[in-house]
């Protein structure tokens, strides 16, 4: 009687790269669109944390005149550090203002909260509400009457002196971003591609760096 040589029932080296290799091409396919998906969640995250703290600014013109939050003197748009008491600390929670000031985004690794000099430096939104005549914006945005087409909080958007960027997808690195999630003053928020945005205060770079925000409609510019 002659019989059959028995077969292992173990994979062999060749099947064995054959399951490798397919399981890295189903990776090599999926990340991009994993990716892709978690960017679209943190730009969802980001575009409620500007709603909220217009929201919260809105809350502060209703008790103060309509008139939103006044900054002082003539500090940069991430320069909010007067706002502290005035505002901050009487319209958000200590857990708001930990969880909501800050990108869900890479941005936040580089400017977090807890830092030595508080919410003013580290905080990644910006505020456009300009109120001294140095540095006079297109249109006036200190109260609720402002047109609905400017942009009252953005993402920090900023192109430093040593050529990196800081903005939403774009933590200090040499990189043009791709754009910002911006609040205006009507309480709508949405993403704002770079092409649309502009220099604030085209020709004054600030302390070295050159703040962007939203460009405003032709029509409520002031020259």
């Amino acid at each position: 009687m002659i019989t059959m040589p028995h077969r292992s029932a173990a994979f062999t080296l060749i099947e064995l790269l054959v399951v490798v290799s397919i399981i890295a091409l189903l990776i090599a396919i999926l990340l991009p669109a994993l990716g892709a998906v978690r960017n679209a969640a943190i730009r969802i995250q980001c575009a409620s944390n500007v709603r909220q703290i217009h929201m919260g600014a809105a809350a502060y013109a209703t008790d103060h005149n309509g008139r939103y939050p006044h900054r002082g003197g003539t500090g940069m748009p991430h320069d909010v550090g007067p706002l502290q008491e005035t505002f901050f600390e009487r319209y958000f929670s200590t857990e708001e203002r930990e969880q909501i000031f800050f990108c869900p985004g890479e941005l936040r690794n580089v400017r977090f909260p807890g830092g030595p000099h508080g919410y003013h430096d580290l905080m990644t939104y910006q505020y456009n509400n300009w109120e001294t005549g140095l540095f006079e914006p297109p249109a006036d945005i200190a109260t609720q009457d402002a047109p609905a087409g400017l942009a009252l909080w953005n993402c920090l958007t900023a192109e430093k002196n040593n050529g990196n960027w800081l903005a939403h997808d774009v933590p200090e690195r040499p990189i043009t971003p791709g754009g910002a999630n911006a609040v205006f003053t009507d309480g709508s928020a949405r993403w704002v591609e770079h092409e649309d945005m502009e220099a604030m205060f085209e020709g004054h770079a600030a302390h070295g760096n050159q703040f962007w925000w939203p460009s405003p409609p032709a029509h409520l510019r002031n020259n």
